[in-house]
């Protein structure tokens, strides 16, 4: 990073170092950062992506922040077999042979938080008997049908992008959607008009006049969607 004195630059002078440097950040910074998050912190980025949902709809909140959490490796956050074997492993090491009704905090499965002004709240508990399988694990429990589906969906992707043609595919698709988001924002103008889909930069945006909610109230299982309103948000 140009500017910074050596001591602050995280782009060190070899790759390992700077895997090094980031890894430390990772553990230190993300991971605690995101485990406890400050109040209002689940509407602000539900909001944020919710609104760039109506220009790119492979967004979807839930999934989302269930992915930054699990690529951050937050306590509790699973997806894979592997990943419940690892966690299982972690809470028996913590454990030591004592009960499986014994909750483990998650202070104990990762680093202290360098972030001074970070404020700490209650801690999650983490339970053995609820990593027996990833779909009774509390987090990705919690997860609505459309988290868990683009949760699924992504995965494919990932896995088709890995190919010579998946690349070919979706760098086209993504190049389209860029140009479907920049001059025909059909989402958008179906949700808000056609003259309010598209930005002036020289008119001041009106003010949502929305109420922020507390994290608690996404922490809820959300009510089952009816069917039709599954295939809207499968296929729109």
């Amino acid at each position: 990073m140009i500017g910074l004195k050596d001591k602050y630059n995280i782009c060190r002078n070899s790759y390992e170092e700077t895997r090094q440097v980031l890894q430390i950040i990772l553990e230190r910074v993300y991971t605690p950062c995101l485990e406890n998050v400050p109040e209002y912190f689940e509407h602000s980025t539900r909001v944020m992506i919710e609104g760039m949902s109506y220009i790119l709809k492979a967004l979807e909140s839930s999934s989302m922040t269930y992915l930054v959490r699990y690529l951050s490796d937050v306590p509790g956050y699973i997806y894979t077999e592997e990943d419940r074997h690892i966690f299982q492993n972690k809470l028996k090491k913590i454990l030591k042979g004592r009960s499986e009704h014994t909750g483990v905090y998650a202070s104990e499965l990762m680093e202290k938080c360098l972030i001074q002004s970070a404020v700490p709240r209650q801690q999650n508990v983490f339970y053995l008997r609820d990593y027996d399988s990833v779909d009774i694990a509390p987090a990705y429990k919690n997860l609505p049908f459309i988290g868990k589906y683009k949760i699924a969906f992504n995965n494919i992707v990932v896995s088709l992008y890995s190919t010579y043609y998946g690349r070919m595919f979706f760098n086209c698709y993504h190049k389209w959607s860029i140009f479907v988001a920049t001059y025909i924002p059909y989402l958008a103008m179906w949700k808000f008009g056609i003259r309010n889909a598209f930005v002036n930069a020289f008119q001041e945006d009106p003010v949502d006049d929305m109420t922020p909610k507390l994290n608690s109230e996404y922490y809820k299982p959300e009510p089952p969607k009816p069917w039709y309103k599954l295939l809207y948000d499968i296929f729109w």
